[in-house]
């Protein structure tokens, strides 16, 4: 039964190319090596997302410049499940480290559930710029409020985009990216998303009011953190999704997620915050 789940910007793109564009490694508990070689980096996306923040106006960041400040190399946008790893996200989460799954997509993310609870953690779209100046500039296009119409806007972008990648070589999967586009679409919040100062994280934090995502500048990096641990989300009304209408299924959806975002806001908010503090911690 199709059902729509949170689709933050990287899960977007994640979704876009999966059709034999991403691969991903599950683990249960630490990191195999058959997870640590997988190529779970989701190259197209990463790509897509890079060209749409170039083509967004700057924003100002109130930052002071340190006289020092941390350095990474290229490399590091790859090292996701190193910056987080099981044991630090079990230790944020308050979870046993050996109940988390672990699934690379773009980053690391690390999940366990229960019939009474699911916790989440995961670092995303990790940009590594030239230059602590290049990424304050970055930060502030990848924070930048948006409407309904400019998210709609970029996802005409993604879909072009990613039709043109070699790896999108078949008519089904075109049709595929404008499927999964279109849902996308469906489900942005009615207001678009809006973006709040987060002090004392990095040289610089921002949080996503919409499902608490918090995007972070570290010195010339940029990355963003959720995580969440609490009751599952409900389910939407059986009798719509059974309907077999897609837009039923979707508004349906939709609303029962808005509504749980919502509800769970303080709580994305704070496990986001702390996620992305332990994290900066180790780096």
């Amino acid at each position: 039964m199709f059902r729509p789940r949170r689709h933050s910007k990287a899960l977007s793109f994640a979704l876009l190319v999966s059709m034999g564009v991403v691969s991903c490694a599950c683990d249960k508990g630490t990191d195999s090596a058959e997870s640590k070689d997988a190529a779970g980096e989701g190259e197209l996306g990463a790509k897509i997302e890079s060209e749409l923040v170039k083509g967004v106006d700057g924003t100002d960041v109130d930052t002071k410049t340190k006289d020092e400040v941390k350095s990474f190399l290229k490399d590091q946008r790859k090292k996701g499940c190193e910056m987080l790893t099981p044991a630090l996200a079990a230790r944020v989460l308050e979870v046993p480290e050996g109940d988390l799954k672990q699934m690379k997509v773009m980053g690391c993310i690390y999940s366990a559930k229960s019939e009474e609870q699911v916790a989440e953690a995961s670092i995303m779209t990790i940009f590594v710029k030239e230059s602590p100046e290049q990424a304050k500039t970055w930060f502030g296009n990848m924070t930048k409020n948006k409407t309904p119409e400019e998210l709609a806007a970029e996802m005409a972008k993604v879909k072009e985009m990613a039709k043109k990648s070699d790896m999108i070589d078949t008519g089904a999967k075109k049709k595929g990216v404008d499927q999964v586009g279109g849902i996308i679409n469906a489900m942005t919040p009615d207001d678009g998303y809006q973006y709040e100062d987060v002090p004392g994280v990095g040289d610089a934090a921002r949080v996503k009011t919409y499902d608490g995502q918090i995007t972070v500048l570290v010195g010339n990096m940029v990355f963003n953190v959720r995580a969440y641990k609490g009751a599952p989300s409900p389910e939407p009304d059986m009798k719509e999704l059974a309907s077999g209408d897609m837009k039923r299924i979707i508004a349906a959806t939709k609303k029962v997620e808005v509504q749980w975002m919502d509800a769970t806001r303080d709580e994305r908010k704070a496990y986001g915050v702390k996620l992305a503090k332990a994290i900066v911690a180790e780096l």
